[in-house]
């Protein structure tokens, strides 16, 4: 009997071991190339998780809209594929990967970068609808669907082309401000990093001697536990700018960026990245070795602790200005009422109460609308979600549903159209599903 109990006791010790080592992750993100094939791949060189099935189904996947890499990253004992330029969220269920994503947006996070914080997941920016944005969401798994991070001092139309989490913060660096309606497409040598504690964008420095003004849009970045990179090119020379997250500090080597660039396959674990070309030949990183071996300090980022005080000062004397302005603005049409309603008989003033009553409610309705949107930090929706914000998700009926929205929107429109000479809610369909409409905060 004691036998018995001493074999089941270290039975049990030993699938707890077992499971505690399949468990263990092993990796932090893999990256893979849908326009590849895999015909000379050798798929021995895969991480632990990771399975031919899974790679040829997502890369085969009906939702595939382009050439930048599939991004598969694990969350708790799962593990989801991320699109850029979709919403779908995909989760491997053993044979097969299933959507989770309820909506049907496409075309606003191109070129994302998606990130796990505190087991949620993330995508920030990076460009949409003809213009770049730093706009930051999360999937809510119980809803289906994705929600905004409410943050303060959104930078407009500016996308960080490098951005790395950084502890408590998403530190963007190197960006652009896009905008193709507007004509805009300036390089911006700093950057912009958030604070998920105080949920607010502040300005950086980045610091680097000489530093040279051109655009490294479309290559990608990859995120380590300490450092992040991306190809650069710094005196002529062309290679590889190394963040290191521990004092902050940009440095530098020489090296042909394009296999990284171009890989097939990748994955990182801790400050280590494995990246394969289609016949699987190896290019590897350790940070904690090459950057003492292989790289040069090129210089450093600052970290700001709030917006410059003459540009807060500014924000603050246009805000008076405006306030001042309103309060003018007013008085005058209480005034201009007043006058006008003297000569009227009671019935004439009677009737105007009653026009004045009748068309507050939907001046007051307009009104809330317009400041919502105005103020939310997405400019695109989706029909559902565009339902929920106009507050008319909760009427069963579509086809009532469909008519009240477009009397909203025509209310709107019409307001914003008397009032500065421009509609101020687009519609628009997508070049990928001429099915689905768009609604688009042009105001």
């Amino acid at each position: 009997m004691r036998v018995l109990i001493l074999f089941l006791g270290l039975s049990l010790i030993s699938l707890h071991f077992t499971v505690a080592q399949n468990s263990a992750k092993s990796f932090d993100w893999v990256k893979v190339n849908p326009s590849e094939k895999f015909e000379e791949f050798d798929w021995s060189v895969l991480p632990k998780g990771i399975t031919k099935e899974m790679v040829l189904s997502v890369v085969s996947s009906p939702y595939v809209s382009g050439k930048d890499p599939i991004t598969i990253l694990p969350v708790a004992d799962k593990f989801y594929a991320l699109l850029p330029c979709r919403f779908e969220v995909l989760v491997w269920r053993g044979e097969e990967w299933e959507n989770l994503y309820k909506g049907y947006t496409a075309g606003f996070n191109c070129q994302a970068f998606f990130f796990v914080r505190n087991d949620v997941l993330y995508s920030y920016g990076k460009y949409g609808f003809w213009r770049a944005h730093s706009e930051l969401v999360y999937f809510d798994f119980q809803s289906g669907y994705w929600e905004n991070v409410k943050a303060k001092n959104t930078p407009v139309d500016y996308a960080g082309v490098l951005p790395f989490l950084i502890d408590n913060k998403l530190v963007t660096i190197m960006g652009q401000y896009i905008n193709q309606s507007a004509g805009i497409d300036d390089v911006e040598k700093n950057g912009f990093y958030f604070d998920f504690e105080t949920g607010e964008w502040i300005p950086l420095k980045v610091k680097i001697p000489n530093q040279p003004d051109f655009s490294m849009w479309m290559n990608p970045t990859f995120d380590l536990r300490d450092f992040g990179f991306h190809s650069y090119k710094y005196q002529a020379e062309v290679g590889l700018v190394a963040l290191n997250k521990k004092d902050l500090t940009l440095n530098f080597r020489k090296f042909d960026y394009t296999p990284v660039r171009d890989h097939t396959f990748s994955y990182s674990r801790g400050n280590e990245a494995w990246f394969f070309d289609k016949s699987s030949n190896l290019i590897y990183f350790d940070f904690d070795k090459d950057l003492k071996s292989s790289f040069s300090k090129l210089g450093e980022i600052e970290l700001m602790t709030d917006w410059p005080k003459e540009e807060v000062e500014s924000e603050s004397d246009w805000r008076n200005w405006m306030i001042g302005i309103l309060a003018i603005a007013f008085l005058s049409v209480l005034f201009l009422k007043s006058k006008n309603r003297k000569g009227l008989s009671d019935e004439d003033e009677k009737e105007l109460e009653v026009q004045e009553s009748t068309n507050d409610p939907i001046d007051e309705e307009v009104s809330i609308i317009i400041r919502t949107l105005s103020e939310h930090p997405i400019k695109s929706f989706e029909v559902d979600a565009f339902d929920r914000i106009l507050g008319i998700d909760t009427i069963e009926n579509l086809d009532y549903r469909r008519v009240k929205r477009n009397r909203l929107i025509k209310s709107v429109n019409d307001h914003y159209m008397e009032a500065y000479g421009k509609p101020f809610i687009e519609r628009t369909r997508l070049e990928q599903d001429k099915r689905i409409v768009i609604y688009q905060v042009i105001g």
